[in-house]
């Protein structure tokens, strides 16, 4: 019975789990009846002398009642309710099924939800298996699509090579060592952002073959956060949405291109790991948590895997608009190379999109953070990066696309 109802309440026949509830819970057991009086105040309404403050209807789905709400679920989208309306026949644009229909889904998006988001950092445990990292991603996806920081709650899932010292395994104690060093970053960390572990799996002696033919995962440690949205409506999206909406970067970049994604792609590992400044970050997720509850952006979308250019990238390819951005603005430390300016992977950063008009709000919001305003969003399809007068990197949202998708085009 629960995997049936586990089933049916997350698919599209919510009607079939709702239907039984509503029946038996309905206040007219002789089919519909007589139409049902309208209450202010308790009383019914007299339509021949109605009070002059009295409310017709809802104004707002907070005002249905929880058997509204059933009435809403059980709705299997049959249209009979459309074709014998009066209003409907007539060629009137009025239709009780798509009524109902967008009074369901205004009630689900308005609903409280819950909101998964992860971070791992396989590449790190090469070289430092400090688990700060993986723990700050989950936390700024969370908060880039609406969570409250100290209202979520994660899972901790460690991929471990085997770390018990044996003839199999003689850098045991190395392996093991790595272990109880992520786990202490993890207990600080959670401490730190108010983060409860609420679960988690342990996967250990991950390791294949004997001798020199032995192959052991990198350790790794996938962190999903996840967190109650009161209002699913205010979540804001990747996408750049407007031409000319302002162009912010939140956060500090820094030389710490080791394990980057861009020395990965020339074969190499290099120096310099990212590190997280928990306090800095914690005030500007809460920062950028009020920006979105206030609704003063149009697109969010956290930095992580390659950098900022590539954060700038997917938010162009995914609004299919071009951008306009001077990556000697974006909040950095001194003495940055154009290549770790854009593909660093340092944490705690956001690129995010503002509508002009709301601009000053948002900068008077996240005013004694690092935030700097470095572009704008255009239409012509282009992405254009420069530090200063120097050209850094232009191409066209298309073929930023045909890279992208190229490894799956098979």
């Amino acid at each position: 019975i629960c995997g049936f109802l586990v089933i049916v309440l997350n698919s599209k026949h919510l009607h079939i789990g709702a239907a039984p509830v509503n029946v038996y819970t309905s206040r007219r057991p002789n089919a519909l009846g007589p139409l049902l009086p309208i209450y202010y105040q308790g009383k019914p309404v007299n339509f021949e002398d109605p009070p002059d403050d009295a409310i017709f209807g809802k104004g707002h789905i907070a005002d249905f009642t929880w058997k509204n709400y059933l009435d809403f679920m059980a709705c299997t989208e049959c249209g009979r309710c459309q074709s014998q309306c009066p209003a409907w026949n007539t060629g009137k644009p009025l239709s009780p099924k798509l009524m109902m229909m967008d009074l369901r889904d205004t009630m689900f998006a308005q609903a409280p939800y819950l909101l998964a988001a992860k971070g791992a950092h396989p590449g790190l445990g090469e070289f430092d298996t400090d688990a700060l990292a993986s723990v700050d991603e989950a936390v700024r996806n969370a908060v880039a699509v609406g969570a409250e920081p100290g209202k979520l709650a994660a899972l901790d899932n460690f991929c471990w090579p085997d770390p018990v010292e044996s003839s199999s395994t003689p850098d045991g104690q190395y392996k093991m060592a790595q272990l109880v060093r992520a786990n202490q970053a993890l207990y600080d960390i959670c401490l730190a952002y108010s983060l409860p572990l609420i679960s988690g799996k342990d996967s250990m002696k991950n390791d294949y073959g004997k001798g020199k033919d032995r192959i052991s995962v990198p350790p790794t440690l996938l962190v999903t956060a996840i967190a109650p949205v009161n209002d699913v409506s205010k979540s804001v999206t990747m996408d750049f949405k407007k031409p000319g909406d302002a162009i912010y970067v939140l956060g500090v970049t820094r030389d710490e291109l080791g394990a980057s994604e861009y020395y990965h792609m020339l074969g190499a590992i290099g120096n310099g790991v990212p590190k997280v400044d928990m306090a800095a970050n914690l005030a500007l997720y809460q920062k950028l948590a009020a920006a979105i509850a206030q609704g003063l952006l149009r697109s969010v979308h956290d930095c992580s895997d390659g950098g900022l250019w590539v954060t700038l990238a997917e938010s162009c390819m995914a609004g299919r608009l071009g951008c306009i951005v001077d990556l000697a603005l974006v909040p950095q430390d001194e003495g940055l190379s154009d290549i770790a300016l854009l593909f660093s992977e340092s944490q705690g950063r956001f690129a995010v999109s503002v509508a002009s008009e709301k601009a000053a709000a948002f900068e008077a919001l996240m005013k004694g953070s690092a935030c700097m305003r470095v572009g704008s969003v255009s239409e012509d399809n282009t992405i254009r990066t420069t530090r200063d007068t120097k050209k850094l990197i232009e191409t066209t949202v298309e073929a930023a696309l045909d890279k992208w998708q190229r490894p799956l085009n098979f």
